[in-house]
C-alpha cells in the first residue's frame, strides 16, 4: 500500500508519512509540510502557542 499527501495526492515515502503523521496528524508531502497555512500540530513540536493579547 502506497502513501500519498492528503493535500495534493502526490506519492510520499513511508518515512515522510510517519514524520508527518507524528508532527501534523495528517499525511503531507515535504512541500506541504514546509508551506505556510493551517496544519494540525498534534502537540509534539517544540513551539509555544501564541495567544493574541497575552505576553
Amino acid at each position: 500500500m502506497g502513501y500519498f499527501c492528503s493535500v495534493c495526492k502526490s506519492d510520499i515515502t513511508e518515512k515522510e508519512f510517519k514524520y508527518s503523521m507524528e508532527k501534523y496528524g495528517q499525511a503531507l508531502c515535504r512541500e506541504h509540510q514546509n508551506s505556510p497555512g493551517p496544519k494540525y500540530d498534534n502537540g509534539n513540536s517544540n513551539k509555544t502557542p501564541q495567544i493574541p493579547g497575552l505576553r
